[in-house]
């Protein structure tokens, strides 16, 4: 059974958590009370940004102090299994998921905890994982 105790961020969330973003408004009542974990994949995502984007230190130090308040699910090698079938069921009925985005919808599945993401387009088709989006159905 899929728990709202604890919960895992999309890149898109923790970016918007971090710059003060209006879209993130939708997801703070959300992060209250519960443990709110990001994935290895989202933390290399966001530090392929700072780097693509030439951030200066105090700005990295910034953003390492935020990812500190989340605990970051570990790559396992059982996760492995979960991941290659997310993509195989995805690439079956047509609706193909990125590489990154099928590590994040494994992370979901195998842990049991739901998504907190702004991208549901890019799960939408993933059975087993809840989603947490403005506009999702």
């Amino acid at each position: 059974m899929l728990t709202r105790s604890k919960l895992i961020l999309d890149t898109n969330v923790i970016s918007y958590i971090f710059d003060q973003k209006p879209e993130a408004l939708f997801f703070k009542p959300f992060l209250k009370g519960s443990t709110v974990f990001t994935t290895f994949i989202r933390v290399a995502e966001v530090y392929h940004g700072v780097f693509k984007d030439n951030w200066g230190e105090k700005r990295i130090e910034s953003l390492e102090a935020y990812l500190s308040k989340y605990a970051i699910l570990p790559f396992v090698n059982s996760l492995c299994l979960t991941w290659a079938k997310i993509k195989t069921e995805s690439d079956r009925i047509a609706h193909p998921i990125s590489d990154s985005d099928c590590w994040i919808a494994a992370c979901a599945r195998y842990y049991q905890m739901p998504l907190l993401t702004n991208n549901w387009r890019h799960f939408q088709y993933v059975k087993d994982i809840e989603i947490i989006s403005p506009n999702f159905n």
